[in-house]
């Protein structure tokens, strides 16, 4: 069922690289999102609801040319 869904989602990238002009192998679109990180931090509050933040970043070192 992976090898599957990994199938349909390297079908289903090829034509919008192709028309973002990538070439036809969307190995690109998925090396960026490999470098993509999600941060949800929580802070308790002493009064009233906690905080919470929610971000993204690249990693270090993601954008070597």
């Amino acid at each position: 069922m992976v090898c599957f869904l990994a199938f349909e989602l390297w079908r289903t990238l090829r034509p919008f690289c192709r028309a973002a002009g990538l070439g036809g192998c969307p190995r690109k679109v998925l090396d960026e999102l490999t470098q993509i990180q999600r941060v949800d931090l929580v802070l308790p509050a002493q009064h009233g609801p906690e905080i919470r933040l929610r971000g993204s970043s690249a990693r270090r070192g993601a954008r070597q040319s």
